[in-house]
């Protein structure tokens, strides 16, 4: 390595091979170092990064979040041990017909090796012995799906795949999954119902209240829904502004809107006052 130098940090590096022929040195001169400032967590930061105004009830906020996050994650690692379980206790078969025509229709194209065959017909299996328990929980339950649980799904799933409602549900349509997603729907209410029943615990025993998963779940889809109504508003603020232009064009090829000799002149003139000024100087 060099010595410190005036005009900054500088080394010599020196590569060796087993051909004398081929060492070569590499200089490298450090002419500058830039550190990132962290600003200071304080009334200031929580009115410039948040809509609170001081930085405790950022902090509040933000420990609100990080426990509903928290809850939502034991509550799907319940729900999915809880599915495990119950798959584990019962047998169900699955039709071998109904399983090879789903790996035929996924393979149809020859990808895939023997392996990843495997490992697909595994988890197709798992998913269908799945599919099949909760219809019967759903069944004997007398689980059904209201048209608002199909609208709190939609509005929870519509932002995750960065469409509106609307282009969810147009989506879905298009590819004709509405009735599968209506058929998740309620097999997701059905593992819920058996949820409700089940005595939750943590990993030290302590139980786990998943009725304030509810709660969670309510704020996040509030959320959701608000910024829902945040981009169908910008949607239709983008539509009246291009109708907007549309009918300024169709006036203005039909003579309706007039503009004089003397503003086209004074719009010229400050265009060509800005690109004079835009110009870098010229040796």
């Amino acid at each position: 390595m060099g010595p410190l130098a005036p005009a900054g940090l500088y080394a010599w590096i020196t590569f060796w091979s087993s051909k004398p022929a081929c060492d070569f040195t590499l200089s490298v001169t450090v002419k500058g170092v830039r550190e990132r400032e962290l600003p200071e967590a304080d009334d200031d930061f929580a009115l410039m990064a948040s809509e609170f105004d001081t930085i405790d009830e950022l902090r509040d906020d933000l420990r609100l979040r990080l426990q509903r996050s928290k809850l939502v994650d034991q509550g799907i690692e319940a729900r999915d041990k809880l599915a495990e379980a119950l798959l584990d206790d019962l047998e169900i078969p699955v039709p071998e017909q109904l399983l090879a025509q789903l790996v035929d229709q996924h393979f149809s194209d020859g990808h895939g090796d023997e392996a990843h065959r495997e490992e697909f017909v595994a988890e197709t299996e798992q998913t269908l012995r799945s599919q099949f328990l909760l219809d019967a929980i759903a069944e004997a339950e007398g689980v059904e799906v209201a048209q608002d649980d199909i609208s709190s799904w939609i509005m929870q799933q519509a932002p995750r795949y960065g469409m509106s409602p609307d282009q969810f549900v147009q989506a879905l349509l298009q590819a004709d999954q509405l009735t599968a997603a209506i058929g998740d729907v309620r097999r997701a209410k059905a593992l819920s119902v058996v949820l409700e029943a089940a005595e939750i615990t943590d990993a030290s025993g302590r139980p786990v209240d998943l009725t304030a998963l509810d709660e969670a779940a309510d704020d996040e889809e509030l959320a959701d829904e608000e910024l829902a109504d945040e981009e169908l508003a910008d949607e239709e603020l983008a539509d009246e502004e291009l109708a907007d232009e549309e009918l300024a064009d169709e006036e203005l090829e039909e003579g309706i809107i007039e503009v004089t000799d003397a503003e086209v002149a004074a719009e010229a003139a400050e265009l060509s006052h800005a690109d004079e000024s835009d110009e870098s100087p010229r040796a």
